[in-house]
């Protein structure tokens, strides 16, 4: 849609391990300033261009999720998150959260459109890590309430940042083009 607007864009997915932003081995989890200083050389790249950089899943999932999942404190991931906003302070940002009201339904969903034991193999990843062994997390319904709690992180900090521009939207149907339209607005204004 950018493009045909006559936008330049480049998009990174999440987990592209080719990327800045993306550390090299999530076996040896860098410390929170890593992530910074990710985000400041990534900053440098975009203002030497005009593109449009559309970047999937790294503000929460690929970064604050990770230190929720090993057990980093709340407070911490909260004031590293508001540390990245500062970053942003000359750059035009738009962070776009689209979340689910119901976990369950959107985590049964994702298991039978991803298949191949999708859903048990994240569920083994996250179960087995520092938070929920300290947490006593076991099975699917832990599991959920992992995701019902780094969804409440992330809708938390939404409303703190002061640099970037945030959308969120609810959606339990799956429908995610019905928001394409407002976050194009949202860009080219």
């Amino acid at each position: 849609m950018l493009s045909d607007r006559g936008f330049e864009c480049e998009s990174f997915l999440a987990n592209d391990v080719k990327h800045i932003l993306e550390p090299p081995d999530y076996n040896d989890i860098p410390p929170i300033s890593d992530f910074i200083e990710r985000w400041e050389a990534f900053i440098k790249i975009t203002q030497s261009d005009q593109k449009v950089y559309l970047v999937d899943g790294y503000f929460y999932n690929n970064m604050a999720i990770t230190y929720f999942t090993f057990n980093e404190a709340i407070e911490n991931i909260q004031s590293h998150l508001l540390l990245i906003d500062k970053i942003f302070e000359d750059t035009s940002v738009l962070l776009v959260y689209i979340w689910q009201n119901n976990i369950k339904n959107h985590f049964d969903w994702l298991g039978k459109e991803r298949g191949n034991n999708w859903l048990e193999s994240n569920m083994d990843i996250i179960l087995n890590e520092p938070f929920a062994q300290k947490s006593g997390l076991r099975g699917y319904e832990s599991y959920l309430n992992f995701w019902n709690g780094a969804k409440a992180l992330a809708l938390d900090t939404l409303s703190s940042y002061t640099n970037m521009d945030t959308l969120d939207f609810s959606t339990d149907d799956h429908n995610w083009d019905q928001f394409l339209p407002v976050i194009l607005n949202k860009i080219i204004q």
